[in-house]
Formats: C-alpha cells, sequence, structure tokens
C-alpha cells in the first residue's frame, strides 16, 4: 500500500518494474506474464513498421520494448 500512497503523491518510479508492466507488487505470476504479453504486443516495432509508422516512432517502439523485456526478466529473476 505504501509503494501506491507515494506513487499517487510523488509519481511512479519509472525504473520499477512492476510500474512498468503496470501490475502490483502482489500479483500472481499468470497475471505478470500476461501484463507482459499484452505489452510486447502492443508496443512491438514490427506491429508499428506493418502499420507505416514513422522511423521515429518505431525507434521510441524498439526502447519502450527493451524496457518492458528488462522489466519483465528483473521481476522473474526474482520470483526464481
Amino acid at each position: 500500500k505504501f509503494a501506491r500512497i507515494r506513487a499517487s503523491h510523488l509519481g511512479a518510479d519509472k525504473t520499477d518494474p512492476f510500474v512498468v508492466l503496470g501490475v502490483a507488487q502482489d500479483a500472481a505470476n499468470a497475471d505478470i506474464k500476461a501484463a507482459y504479453r499484452k505489452l510486447v504486443r502492443d508496443n512491438h516495432p514490427d506491429k508499428h513498421i506493418a502499420a507505416g509508422v514513422p522511423p521515429e516512432m518505431i525507434a521510441l517502439a524498439t526502447q519502450r520494448l527493451q524496457k518492458i523485456n528488462e522489466a519483465y526478466d528483473r521481476i522473474m529473476e526474482k520470483a526464481v
């Protein structure tokens, strides 16, 4: 609860992997995986390339996907 309250007053910590994936700290692994897959599906650069998005936006999507992958990896490392 503290993290949620802190985030509402100070803003979310963009380096927190749970914030990046948009899941609670106590989320089940299945929920984390579902959130991860949805974010990958929505932010994958190939999807944007197929839609004819400008190269600058594709670069942003690539950076966003990298952050999503890193966040998921950090959470899964702690889960093992």
